[in-house]
Formats: structure tokens, C-alpha cells, sequence
């Protein structure tokens, strides 16, 4: 995996610190009950974010399959600077 860049990691140095525990998954998403759409139209990944401790979806965004593990932190990212 790479390196975070200057800016990414000074965003996640101004970040609250809580004890909560949070797990997160990027799934592939296909299209259920729709066989209209050719191969490759309408499947997205899912990403998801929990906070464990809560019990609560902290984030949850849908990406092309293209997207890069870059994708994963910006979502965390967006729903720790929520807290």
C-alpha cells in the first residue's frame, strides 16, 4: 500500500481521538433482480463503515471498481471529521 500524502496525514493528525471501535469493508455490489442492464452497468463497490462500540453505520459510500484503496480512507476520513 502507499504512502498517505502531506495533506491526507495532517488531516488525520487534527482528527478527535475516541476509544470507539470502528470496522470497514468494500464490498462489490451487483444488481439484484435487474437482468435489463449488460455486464459492467450499475455494479459499484460498497464501502462501510461501523462503529462497533455504537452500534451504528459511521459511513457508507458506493465507488466504481476502479477506485483505489484511496477510496476506503477518504470515507473513513469524511466520517471521523463528522464525530
Amino acid at each position: 500500500m502507499s504512502a498517505l500524502n502531506r495533506n491526507t496525514r495532517r488531516r488525520l493528525n487534527k482528527l478527535q481521538q475516541t476509544s470507539s471501535v470502528w470496522e470497514g469493508d468494500r464490498r462489490p455490489l451487483s444488481v439484484i433482480g435487474n437482468n435489463h442492464q449488460p455486464d459492467g452497468e450499475g455494479h459499484n463497490d460498497c464501502i462501510l463503515w461501523v462503529d462497533g462500540s455504537e452500534g451504528i453505520v459511521r459511513a457508507m459510500d458506493l465507488v466504481s471498481p476502479t477506485m483505489g484503496p484511496e477510496a476506503i480512507v477518504r470515507a473513513l476520513m469524511q466520517a471521523m471529521e463528522q464525530i
